[in-house]
């Protein structure tokens, strides 16, 4: 039997528990992971398997899935992982939309709880820029040029929304041989699937592995991309600021891209 804890997961042979055990501004976000990855097998994306989910006496969520063999990837490309990419943004790029809402997933309902794509980006960036602007590392002008792009922005008026994983990384992808997997979906919300592309690039940038996964996805729009690079950027400082982390380069890199709008 192997087994080990990693965080709030234990992996038991074939197995992985996942338990919720900090409370979190999410509710039953591992009902959620459930559920969306109950929605990515049936469009065909390669995901974990869902066994069972469950509250314990604690009012903790226990998830339990299937644990996935294979190696997670790195940013240090080789053919192997080139290939895997390419899969990955295959998958995402071929994302099915035919959910009603976006954004945060009801654990009730399983929609999204905005009306709108555009709602979603608006409040998210107004929610998270406060903390940003007084840290001083976003002016409220550029809060101000950044809603105004929103707005402008057409191709935010879409019909209907698609997963999104939200925390798309090398350590996330795993190398099989039925192909490439991509696990741990507990952030993930209802939306357009470019948003993935854009919390990849301001991660790791450009490269191989990015040009690798743009080559799988397919078509996709620059323009958005840029905008969701800055929703997601303005979160991330968020995140850093509240748990002391350090954001320098992160917001240089957000002024530049609200610059460029």
């Amino acid at each position: 039997m192997r087994y080990r804890t990693l965080l709030n997961e234990i992996t038991i042979d074939r197995g992985v528990t996942k338990i919720c055990v900090r409370k979190d501004s999410r509710s039953n976000k591992l009902r959620v992971e459930m559920w969306v990855m109950e929605q990515a097998l049936i469009q065909g994306l390669k995901v974990p398997r869902p066994i069972s989910y469950s509250v314990n006496a604690h009012n903790q969520e226990i998830l339990v899935m299937e644990r996935i063999i294979g190696t997670a990837l790195t940013s240090q490309i080789s053919s192997e992982s080139c290939a895997s990419f390419h899969d990955i943004g295959r998958q995402l790029g071929q994302a099915i939309r035919k959910y009603r809402g976006f954004g945060w997933i009801n654990p009730e309902t399983m929609t999204g709880v905005y009306a709108t794509w555009l709602d979603f980006l608006t409040d998210y960036i107004c929610r998270y820029s406060s903390q940003v602007i007084k840290a001083g590392y976003l002016k409220q002008t550029e809060l101000e040029i950044t809603l105004e792009a929103l707005e402008k922005e057409p191709l935010l008026n879409l019909p209907k929304s698609g997963l999104v994983h939200r925390d798309l990384k090398p350590s996330n992808i795993i190398n099989t041989t039925q192909g490439a997997f991509l696990i741990d979906w507990e952030c993930a919300m209802l939306g357009d699937p470019e948003y993935d592309l854009a919390v990849y690039l301001i991660n790791y940038g450009h490269g191989l592995h990015w040009s690798n996964l743009l080559s799988g996805f397919g078509q996709f729009h620059p323009r958005l991309i840029h905008l969701y690079q800055i929703s997601a950027l303005i979160g991330a400082i968020d995140f850093r600021l509240t748990f002391h982390q350090p954001v320098k380069k992160k917001s240089l890199y957000l002024s530049r891209l609200i610059k460029g709008l």
